[in-house]
């Protein structure tokens, strides 16, 4: 019996490498969580290798589709495919959309994709639809201006927008016309409205026809 001696001790050491490998992973996972943090790592087939629970989790409620157990929502697969620059020349698409970001119920997700050598892994990020200032520089508005219309669009009263920058409610208001004027809008709420359009100016929501024409130039090129 000697001779199975030195098996069973490489058989408990293994069981203890495993029991080792899925406590890290659970530890991870709920470091991931609590900084509200996903991952997936890919296969070079982007199948999924593994996903955290709130990762699975976020690619059913953004993208409208069960989640088969390896296999990525197909917009997100369509988007991670869009990476491979031999993908895009074959099939003449453009540089896919970085960060992808999709909106459900005033909220986002946020994607990014961090590509290697044997695996990538997808790094997702659920945020709230905060309009921050720096996003309404399409508006054409002053600097002062955009922070003005952020705060507009974020809930906040005239008096609050005074206290916060730090200027007389008279001014707050000079800025209102000035943004109403130059938005040609008329009320607080319709330049609110336009402030939001702005601000998902060069967001990468994925659009129901991009991903049909996507699809369809996949379809016909399966051997990619």
């Amino acid at each position: 019996m000697n001779f199975v001696g030195p098996h069973l001790v490489q058989a408990h050491s293994n069981a203890l490498t495993v029991s080792r490998l899925k406590r890290d992973s659970a530890h991870l996972e709920r470091a991931l969580e609590a900084s509200l943090l996903a991952v997936t790592f890919l296969r070079n087939d982007r199948t999924v290798e593994f996903a955290t629970e709130l990762g699975r989790k976020w690619m059913i409620d953004y993208f409208d589709q069960p989640m088969m157990s390896e296999r990525l929502p197909e917009v997100l697969e369509l988007w991670v495919r869009q990476h491979a620059p031999a993908v895009r020349q074959a099939l003449e698409l453009p540089p896919p959309r970085d960060p992808l970001t999709v909106v459900r119920n005033q909220r986002r997700l946020v994607v990014k994709l961090l590509p290697a050598e044997d695996e990538s892994i997808l790094v997702m990020e659920e945020q709230g639809l905060t309009i921050e200032a720096a996003s309404l520089t399409s508006l054409e508005l002053t600097a002062r201006e955009c922070e003005v219309l952020a705060w507009v669009a974020n809930g906040r009263r005239k008096a609050e927008i005074s206290s916060l920058l730090g200027v007389s409610p008279r001014t707050v208001e000079t800025h209102l016309r000035n943004i109403n004027e130059q938005l040609g809008v008329t009320s607080a709420t319709a330049a609110a409205a336009k402030a939001f359009q702005a601000s998902m100016v060069g967001e990468s929501s994925p659009k129901r026809t991009e991903a049909k024409e996507i699809r369809r130039r996949v379809n016909g090129r399966r051997s990619i």
